[in-house]
């Protein structure tokens, strides 16, 4: 009868720590090695299922839900916004559903463990108008602090965009945005005065106020 309490005991505190470790297995942290996931290209009439490649990222940041990375030993693709080639050695921002925890997920396509899609909470962007523009948002991170974003790039497509590396819960915001091209390249985008200065890299910045009453939080200029 022990001997029956004590095996049971044993497989039920196994079972918890198998569940344990493969719950952290799937977590991506800074230093581990996950995977970018490309569709191969195929002819038209090629019959047969999508074949995929998968490429190793190193994660060297964890921003809540989103990612830095470096590609490490070789060049890769970029999914989503900002797409374009990653040469070995740069880095960049992806979100975590862009990321396979291993190769063989990737190419066999297999599915990803939900504790490895934490829920985020990103910071949406538009930008309607005719110009593209550049520059960055001070936001506060879910830890509580006010932090600023990396430099970003924003086309005048009218497309709604995540801030990339931005998590946040709060629905106040501060940007510095010029636009880059146009009569009115190198303008600062805002209505009036500056609500605030913060240094970014070394140099001062006045930084406009903006508030968001939606769910996920957003901003939006030339929207009709």
């Amino acid at each position: 009868m022990f001997r029956f309490a004590c095996r049971g005991l044993f497989l039920f505190v196994f079972g918890i720590a198998s569940l344990l470790a493969v719950g952290a297995a799937q977590a991506f942290t800074v230093g581990q090695v996950a995977y970018l996931c490309k569709k191969n290209d195929k002819l038209l009439w090629v019959i047969g299922p999508d074949s995929y490649s998968a490429f190793p990222v190193r994660i060297i940041r964890n921003a809540g839900g989103s990612y830095r990375i470096l590609a490490h030993t070789r060049g890769c693709i970029l999914p989503g916004f900002g797409a374009g080639y990653l040469s070995r050695g740069q880095e960049a921002w992806v979100e975590s559903y862009d990321l396979w925890s291993t190769r063989a997920s990737c190419e066999g396509r297999g599915q990803k463990s939900q504790a490895s899609k934490p829920k985020t909470y990103p910071l949406k962007i538009q930008n309607a108008c005719r110009h593209d523009m550049r520059g960055f948002v001070r936001y506060k991170n879910l830890s509580g602090n006010w932090v600023n974003s990396d430099w970003f790039s924003l086309p005048a497509d009218g497309k709604i965009y995540n801030v990339r590396g931005v998590q946040t819960k709060n629905s106040t915001f501060y940007h510095y945005l010029t636009y880059t091209e146009g009569p009115k390249a190198g303008k600062i985008i805002a209505s009036k005065a500056p609500d605030i200065r913060r240094e970014k890299d070394g140099k001062s910045y006045g930084l406009s106020e903006l508030r968001s009453s939606s769910n996920p939080p957003s901003i939006a200029f030339c929207k009709k």
